[in-house]
């Protein structure tokens, strides 16, 4: 159901705003109108799709729900590939609302899937590597599950994206935005050699 016109400019009814002179539409608001038709699913906050042995595979957060699904766009399956439910490397225990408000996804240079949290004002958000031995696209196999890769405690704040170097596999980056301290910022992981 469209929300603008061709020109980008709200259609009537559509909620919209103006911030810094430029004019916007509330994609979030106008959608939970009535005459928009939108229906809300979970709060879906990023995609990335995965080729193993061939097949595509497309992942999916679902920040209220705190799942990961993954779907099978070869056999129009979908599946729960982690939740509260799944292991915990580090305890062997379910992670409970360890992991809370899944928000954006990577996908490391092997192919291995990172879960980024995105929970309000810095409040201990992680980054979760998925290990999923056989690539199955499920982390109920023994010695499979979530492990934390890196915490957030700056006060304030978010992550908001991680990106592997597509061509140095011992770099990345991850975004921190929105810190008490105002200052958004880029920060490079490396490893050593």
């Amino acid at each position: 159901m469209p929300i603008t016109d061709a020109d980008g400019a709200g259609l009537p009814g559509a909620v919209v705003f103006t911030a810094n002179g430029i004019t916007y539409v509330d994609g979030r608001a106008t959608t939970d109108l009535v005459q928009f038709k939108g229906t809300d699913y979970q709060r879906p906050e990023d995609l990335q799709v995965q080729t193993v042995k061939g097949r595509e595979f497309l992942y999916m957060t679902t920040t209220t729900t705190n799942e990961i699904y993954r779907l099978d766009l070869q056999n129009d399956t979908i599946t729960v590939f982690a939740n509260r439910s799944t292991i915990d490397l580090a305890t062997g225990a379910a992670l409970g609302d360890a992991l809370t408000s899944p928000d954006n996804l990577a996908i490391d240079h092997e192919g291995n899937i990172y879960i980024i949290e995105d929970r309000n004002g810095g409040v201990d958000d992680d980054i979760w590597f998925a290990r999923d031995l056989n690539g199955d696209g499920d982390l109920n196999d023994p010695g499979e599950g979530l492990a934390r890769w890196a915490s957030n405690g700056t006060p304030g704040s978010e992550f908001t994206g991680l990106y592997f170097d597509p061509t140095d596999k011992r770099r990345a980056w991850v975004n921190i935005q929105h810190p008490s301290s105002g200052n958004d910022r880029t920060i490079e992981i490396t490893i050593a050699k």
